[in-house]
């Protein structure tokens, strides 16, 4: 059985106070997206990355576990790259710590 449909009437999804626009009208910018995408920085002069350059930044974050040749398994550890100030910005608001 399919999933149940419940027609709503139009009335109860209108606020008091709103123009009524449609839901697939085009989102409008804020005046700072608008300055962010005319300048390509963003505030305090750092550039705007794209969802693909910034993964393509993150993917150099790198943790190698190293054994030192002639060692035993005693020797091995981990070495772990530091993150750009880009990066360490991007785990910060993505609430990921990570050990230096």
């Amino acid at each position: 059985m399919g999933p149940v449909r419940r027609r709503w009437p139009v009335a109860a999804t209108r606020r008091p106070g709103r123009t009524s626009r449609s839901p697939l009208a085009p989102a409008k910018r804020s005046a700072s997206a608008e300055a962010k995408a005319h300048t390509k920085q963003r505030p305090g002069g750092k550039p705007v990355h794209s969802f693909r350059t910034l993964l393509g930044e993150l993917a150099t974050l790198a943790r190698n576990r190293v054994r030192p040749v002639g060692s035993d398994d005693a020797a091995v550890f981990d070495l772990t790259t530091i993150p750009t100030p880009l990066q360490r910005e991007a785990l910060e608001r993505l609430g990921i710590t990570r050990r230096v």
